[in-house]
């Protein structure tokens, strides 16, 4: 590993849920984050087609408790016909009632899915990564100092392109 080309991120969060794919309805975490999940993190403060990160080292800081909760999830979506009729006609839409025995579009029962989550309060960990260059990269004007500089200009002042988000089922 180079060490010239690493990063060292310190991250936190009240809840966190790195969702285990064996578990396919329930949202169950794994104990500790994946380093899928850290990548994922490091690629919300800077990523660019020309660099990846390659995950050395996770330190655990604080390992979390474990809490569960339910929700309703809404099983009917608003297709993207439905979203510009009621952009051109307000008056005509029909809003999609969630919860509370509401009837779906197509008239039957259960909009809403009773959903369980097993997943982890106050975390925080240390990932430790080596940026490295794609086939992609030009070498007459990607270079791998740049772009560590970037990353540590945007995580000093907390700045992300994106949120991580959980990853939602594909139908």
């Amino acid at each position: 590993m180079n060490k010239a080309n690493r990063i060292t991120l310190r991250v936190w969060g009240d809840f966190a849920c790195f969702t285990r794919p064996e578990m396919k309805v329930e949202r169950v975490s794994y104990p500790v984050i994946t380093p899928s999940a850290a990548r994922g993190i490091l690629e919300a403060v800077f990523w660019e087609p020309e660099m990846y990160y390659l995950i050395d080292t996770i330190h655990v800081v604080k390992r979390g408790s474990w809490f569960s909760t339910r929700r309703n999830e809404v099983t009917a979506v608003i297709s993207m016909d439905s979203a510009k009729q009621w952009m051109k006609m307000p008056d005509a839409f029909r809003c999609i009632l969630a919860g509370g025995g509401a009837k779906r579009p197509d008239g039957k029962d259960g909009d809403a899915t009773q959903r369980n989550m097993l997943a982890l309060r106050n975390v925080e960990y240390i990932i430790t990564a080596e940026v490295k260059l794609t086939e992609l990269a030009d070498p007459t004007r990607c270079n791998i100092g740049k772009y560590l500089d970037q990353i540590k200009r945007r995580a000093s002042s907390g700045k992300c392109f994106q949120r991580p988000m959980p990853r939602r089922p594909r139908v």
